[in-house]
Parts: C-alpha cells; sequence; structure tokens
C-alpha cells in the first residue's frame, strides 16, 4: 500500500499484527512501486477517462463507462495468456 495519510491509522496496523500480516508500505504517487493489480485500476481508469472525453459521454455516466472498460478488458487477448482470453 503506499504510505498516503489515509491508511496510516494506528488501528490498522494493531489490526495487521493481531492477524499475522505484514504492511509494506511505498512512496506515495510512485507508479513503479505499484504492484499489478493496482496498475491495471489505473489502466482500466485511464481508459474510461479517454473514453468519456472522445465520446462526449455525461460524467454521471462515469461508472458505466468503468464497467465496460473491465468487461472489454476482460475479452481481450492477451500475451500473458497466450492469445487468449480471460473467458
Amino acid at each position: 500500500m503506499d504510505d498516503r495519510r489515509e491508511y496510516t491509522l494506528v488501528q490498522l496496523d494493531k489490526l495487521a499484527a493481531k492477524l499475522g500480516q505484514l504492511i509494506r508500505r511505498t512512496t506515495p504517487y510512485m507508479p513503479e512501486q505499484d504492484g499489478p493489480f493496482e496498475r491495471s485500476i489505473r489502466t482500466i481508469m485511464e481508459r474510461a477517462r479517454c473514453a468519456t472525453v472522445d465520446q462526449d459521454i455525461p460524467h454521471f455516466l462515469w461508472d458505466e463507462v468503468a464497467k465496460a472498460m473491465v468487461h472489454v478488458t476482460n475479452r481481450v487477448t492477451t500475451r500473458v495468456l497466450n492469445s487468449k482470453t480471460l473467458y
């Protein structure tokens, strides 16, 4: 997790210690340190933003555009899966 203020709660540290979890903090606003999941979220949000700007989609439909980008992303072939889709 990045080291932004919303995650530096004492309660979170206590809960993690109780559960035996290790919290690794990274430098905020450094995408190089993000994991693959956070990078995929950023990619989907960038695609949604580009789609709303390109197609003049109203801002109140942002969640629908984001859902559509997830749908499209899940159905595009990837090199990691040997040019197969997730479905």
